[in-house]
């Protein structure tokens, strides 16, 4: 799974077909992998691993079924990795960190973030009116518990009416019209080519088996194929008003999605935190996890960021601390091609070219990698298709332990940098 984005029915095809089928020993049918072996023997061998870390004893219930067994332990695991952070979040090196002289002989140091979001997701409670994080009540209910009502309300998202019996939408014909034209795009043979691109299935979960491309979870919404996250708008597509005859009906028929994954990495390579964007990558969120980074003494002293403008902008309107702690510069490549060069903040305040403490020396390269979210992305890209249908223990969990794994083998090819960890505050 780690190297060659395997899924879990995939590995146990294989198996199946390479090993089990050729073996010299008369074995029963039983003896095959199935999808579940496989997603047990990933679990057990995790949970078993993490338990032993922290010194503990992995205790799960007996009198449950298999499929929940280990919920619990996951949910922990995931908890705890939120509260207090990934195993390498203290990781610096001279990659990550530069130590230099300042003109009056003294020495600092810049320890330097990159933030970056992609397109992945899970799917989630389908009501709009606000980011909702409740666990789904099935693996297909569109709401959960709490918003289970809203199965009987139009699935246009802003219409309040009530449905009639047997459909998903109102007596409104054009609702009507709405629910009817995706039931016949769902039936034609163009929409499965529409429904491979969106769901990016360049590494099906089963090679052997045609994906459930009937499932009507995300026709109008959830993340596109694997992409950068970003609260940024290129100009030339946001007018400065909106054309009302450009409006178009936009229905919610099945699970929202996530929308994305937030990542702070070190310019190493080295990604130390992880968050869900449920709605959209926002200011507020950035902002939060920065000041999560804080409390921990991780705050950096720069961090790349494609809306540091917006972000710098944010701060100073809030009078945030963070506004005197922090150098906010846009990574080269975005800065050059997607800001503008007219307002303060793009053109000095988030100007790479601002910090020279950033570059090796006055005519040479930059000193980091600002550009490693990219590289990072497509890395977690490769599990959009894997990660498309699980639920939220699970989906947090894989997450987790694959971010895990990587770290270990980048960190690995960092032993010529001078790695080292950042004492606990």
């Amino acid at each position: 799974m780690l190297i060659s984005w395997t899924s879990a029915t995939n590995a146990a095809q294989l198996y199946n077909v390479v090993l089990a089928a050729n073996s010299s020993t008369k074995q029963p049918p039983t003896s095959n992998l199935s999808t579940d072996h496989v997603w047990d023997a990933f679990t057990i061998l995790t949970l078993l691993e993490d338990f032993a870390r922290q010194g503990r004893v992995l205790d799960v219930p007996h009198g449950c079924v298999q499929a929940n067994r280990f919920f619990e332990a996951m949910a922990y695991r995931t908890s705890r990795i939120a509260d207090i952070g990934h195993e390498m979040d203290r990781h610096y090196c001279d990659k990550c960190m530069r130590v230099f002289q300042e003109e009056n002989g003294e020495l600092s140091k810049i320890h330097a973030l990159v933030v970056d979001g992609i397109c992945i997701g899970r799917p989630c409670c389908a009501y709009q009116l606000e980011p909702c994080k409740n666990p789904l009540m099935s693996k297909h209910a569109r709401f959960c518990a709490v918003h289970a009502p809203e199965s009987l309300v139009c699935a246009v998202v802003t219409c309040r009416s009530a449905v009639d019996e047997g459909y998903l939408t109102c007596s409104e014909p054009a609702h009507r019209q709405l629910e009817s034209n995706r039931r016949e795009r769902q039936k034609a043979m163009f929409y499965l080519s529409q429904v491979h691109h969106r769901h990016g299935i360049s590494h099906p979960a089963n090679s052997l088996e045609p994906d459930d491309l009937a499932d009507d979870i995300e026709l109008p919404d959830g993340p596109e194929a694997p992409q950068q996250s970003t609260t940024f708008t290129a100009q030339d597509q946001c007018p400065d008003k909106e054309d009302e005859s450009a409006r178009k009906l936009r229905g919610v028929f099945g699970r929202n999605r996530t929308h994305a994954e937030v990542v702070f990495h070190r310019p190493c390579g080295i990604m130390i935190r992880r968050e869900t964007c449920y709605k959209a990558e926002t200011l507020t969120q950035i902002t939060e996890s920065l000041h999560w980074l804080e409390g921990r003494g991780l705050l950096p002293e720069v961090l790349f960021y494609d809306n540091g403008c917006r972000l710098y902008r944010s701060f100073r309107a809030r009078n945030d601390p963070l506004f005197d702690k922090l150098a906010l510069p846009v990574d080269v490549f975005h800065w050059k091609s997607k800001h503008k060069k007219t307002d303060i903040e793009c053109s000095y305040h988030c100007s790479p070219y601002s910090f020279p403490e950033l570059r090796v020396d006055a005519t040479g390269s930059w000193y980091f990698n600002s550009s490693v979210a990219e590289q990072n992305n497509v890395w977690l890209g490769g599990y959009h298709s894997m990660l498309r249908e699980m639920g939220e223990v699970r989906y947090n969990f894989f997450l987790d332990e694959m971010i895990l794994r990587r770290n270990r083998l980048t960190f690995a090819k960092l032993h010529d940098y001078s790695p080292g960890t950042l004492p606990t505050t």
